[in-house]
């Protein structure tokens, strides 16, 4: 089967999406880098993305490696989507959600300022491990969708599209970052709902 592809309907003259987040969005334990989600999805749709992923990477302050919210740069004319995906890293190593709420919300508003039309992402599907449990986690899964209703943008629930179609499966480290399989289930999900 052909796979069609298009640029989005609902984002006229997007050709270079931007995309931030941590490892999941860099696409650490990709086989390529082709293989990534990020670089699956802009395949499909003709977009030359700017991938700012950073493994370990956070959105909240007061972490080791948090995310410059001034770093969102002017939005140039061929993009006007950008991506955000946080939330594993900051359940890891910052156990406030006031905090990763307002330091998240900040950052949305910062591209809004900048005329982006903002998707957020859910952290993927994971698996209890030495550093939270999965009921930890989904209390940032549904911050970051409350965060979304709150600022009035987009939100895409990769935790549960990924449990319910392949779960433990899609990962490569049985934690959580993602097998070739589960890049290719994210970019189909993405592709689909955006």
């Amino acid at each position: 089967m052909v796979e069609t592809k298009t640029n989005s309907l609902t984002a006229p003259g997007v050709t270079n999406p931007l995309f931030f987040g941590d490892s999941l969005t860099a696409g650490q334990n990709a086989s390529s880098p082709g293989i990534c989600w990020v670089s699956q999805l802009c395949s499909a749709r003709y977009w030359t993305p700017t991938n700012n992923g950073v493994g370990g990477q956070t959105v909240t302050t007061g972490t080791d490696n948090p995310f410059n919210p001034s770093s969102i740069p002017t939005k140039p004319a061929n993009n006007n989507i950008l991506f955000m995906g946080w939330g594993i890293n900051d359940c890891w190593k910052s156990p406030s959600l006031a905090q990763f709420t307002t330091d998240y919300t900040t950052c949305i508003n910062n591209a809004l300022a900048k005329s982006y039309t903002v998707i957020l992402i859910t952290g993927f599907f994971c698996l209890d491990n030495a550093f939270f449990t999965v009921a930890q986690y989904m209390t940032y899964v549904n911050q970051t969708i409350t965060i979304a209703a709150n600022t009035g943008v987009r939100v895409l629930n990769l935790f549960t599209y990924m449990q319910n179609n392949g779960g433990a499966s899609l990962l490569q480290d049985g934690i959580v970052h993602v097998n070739d399989q589960g890049s290719t289930i994210i970019k189909n999900y993405l592709n689909a709902n955006i």
